[in-house]
């Protein structure tokens, strides 16, 4: 899913060019780039409503390949385990018990959800 990982990496850098006082701290994980974009003119709830759910579940599903080989990881099913399959369902993802099951269709999905990502923030940006 490095496509997830090219959208994590541009919504890091236009979010630093558009607030370049943030640390790669304060911008290190989804939910917080997502609250300071809050402050940017980029409101995930409502101005991306139409894609953030789906681009939330691609994390999830991507978080599962990179560090569980598939399989949802021990702290996304015990931690996280309601969020996470709510995210997953909003993205159209299968899940077999713990395996998350791709198909071509789930790919090109993910890559239109993508760059839909990339596109909204970019334009909303401030």
């Amino acid at each position: 899913m490095d496509l997830v990982a090219i959208t994590e990496n541009f919504s890091v850098h236009r979010l630093l060019g558009v607030a370049p006082a943030l640390t790669d701290r304060q911008v290190g994980t989804w939910y917080s780039r997502k609250d300071h974009w809050a402050n940017h003119g980029v409101d995930h709830e409502t101005a991306l409503a139409h894609v953030w759910p789906q681009m939330d579940g691609f994390v999830v599903v991507r978080n599962a390949f990179q560090h569980g080989l598939g399989v949802l990881t021990q702290q996304q099913l015990t931690q996280h385990r309601d969020d996470v399959l709510r995210v997953l369902s909003q993205c159209g993802v299968f899940v077999d018990g713990a395996r998350v099951r791709l198909a071509d269709t789930d790919v090109r999905r993910c890559a239109s959800t993508c760059f839909a990502y990339i596109l909204e923030v970019d334009n909303r940006a401030l």
